[in-house]
């Protein structure tokens, strides 16, 4: 093994031979040239086999590193988007016991989100400008990073989402942001799994029937957005006027609320077609569905003597 001070390098998920190659030249890492670097890399079997993460190496030869590399193991974080994550909360995932929630952690992590250069070339025709709309976009999960920083979370999670859903979301802005919009309205409305769907199909119903839609997941992003956060829904908390209110503005609300989970882009996407236009709470979190009007009153009536 060669002599000397080790120097921390970081590579990324789905970096190329050719960048890292570069990369490690340019941080003076490799002695000689980054093609000899690239060369060895395959001739050690180990090109398609570079995990991200951080890497400490003693800069020498192209063919010394190569070696460092193919014993070095990367040391990498585990960081979380849990499913319902907003923009409020997006910069906990990364403070420390000692600064969560500082008003200087959540612009910096925030601020992140609308950096072009995070996501992937195709995804930023369809997303939106804003901080709201591209939280949408991140696809909750647990991912293994070279770092734990908001840049690396997000480039993880775009990745993923489009990974998973760029083929499958209409190639049309207005009508992705509506999607996201549903999803995250999904995602903050069902506690189990099997009501998403029809939930979405809720949705969908009043909206083509012109049916203002009456979320109340949307009232609590509304009173967020104001500084309050609610643990519950009042009668006088629906008085608030906002666009985020859907007891008082038709339509869907101006941006997503929030990042919604797999299933609930699974259920944006593909709806439960049914007649149901009404649903109401159960003290389990599961739904009473209704057709009409007067079905539903009998079940809000049903769910409050119990």
């Amino acid at each position: 093994m060669p002599e000397g001070k080790a120097v921390s390098v970081l590579i990324r998920p789905n970096q190329t031979v050719a960048e890292i190659s570069k990369y490690f030249y340019d941080e003076g890492i490799i002695k000689d040239s980054a093609g000899d670097f690239s060369r060895w890399l395959v001739k050690f079997k180990i090109d398609r086999k570079i995990m991200p993460g951080r890497y400490d190496l003693i800069p020498a030869s192209a063919w010394d590193v190569a070696r460092q590399m193919r014993a070095a193991v990367p040391a990498s974080e585990a960081v979380t988007i849990i499913p319902g994550t907003n923009i409020y909360n997006f910069a906990n995932i990364f403070a420390t016991s000692g600064d969560a929630g500082s008003s200087a952690a959540s612009a910096d992590a925030v601020s992140e989100i609308l950096d072009d250069s995070l996501y992937p070339k195709g995804m930023l025709e369809l997303i939106p400008r804003t901080k709201e709309g591209r939280m949408a976009f991140l696809l909750p999960d647990t991912y293994l990073t070279a770092e734990s920083s908001p840049k690396e979370l997000i480039r993880a999670a775009s990745e993923a989402w489009w990974g998973k859903f760029g083929k499958q979301i209409p190639n049309d802005p207005a009508e992705a942001k509506k999607m996201a919009i549903i999803a995250s309205l999904i995602e903050r409305e069902a506690l189990w799994d099997e009501e998403r769907a029809k939930i979405a199909g809720v949705i969908y119903n009043r909206l083509k029937k012109n049916m203002i839609l009456q979320i109340d997941a949307a009232v609590v992003y509304a009173h967020l957005t104001q500084g309050r956060r609610l643990t519950r829904v009042l009668f006088k908390d629906l008085e608030l006027d906002s666009p985020y209110n859907l007891y008082k503005y038709e339509g869907l609300t101006p941006e997503p609320i929030c990042a919604p989970s797999l299933l609930s882009w699974q259920a944006a996407l593909d709806p439960e077609e049914h007649d149901y236009l009404f649903y109401v709470a159960e003290k389990d979190g599961r739904h009473a569905f209704s057709k009409t009007h007067a079905e539903h009153l009998k079940n809000v009536k049903k769910v409050r003597q119990k």
